[in-house]
């Protein structure tokens, strides 16, 4: 029973509950906005609906966040500091510093880079 119990248990478990610490995979990048880069960001998984995940991005993420990007989400109506995200963008986050991914570009939708 111990084993085969323990294995079951865990199957039935959900990938990242809810109050689980992820970062995003590199490679990832925002739902809609293709340019945005979400490699490397944290947060705490906030609701769980079937494979996908809302993250509420930490203080460090939110912070280190470009301006640029903001200002686009907010012109677009959404709300940058959660995320809904599929559960094979996320992994564990253990706490190691890791580098977020920049974009090659800083180029607002259907606007002009700033300083040029």
């Amino acid at each position: 029973m111990g084993e085969n119990a323990t294995s079951t248990k865990a199957a039935t478990l959900p990938k990242f509950a809810v109050g689980s610490r992820v970062r995003v995979k590199k490679g990832v990048t925002a739902p809609n906005h293709s340019d945005i880069p979400l490699g490397g960001w944290c947060g705490r998984v906030y609701q769980a609906s079937g494979t996908m995940r809302l993250v509420h991005w930490n203080d460090a993420t939110l912070e280190a966040i470009h301006s640029i990007r903001p200002e686009r989400w907010q012109r677009d109506n959404v709300d940058f500091r959660v995320m809904w995200l599929q559960v094979d963008a996320l992994e564990a986050d253990l706490g190691e510093v890791l580098c977020r991914e920049r974009p090659n570009e800083e180029i607002p939708k259907g606007g002009v880079v700033r300083g040029r």
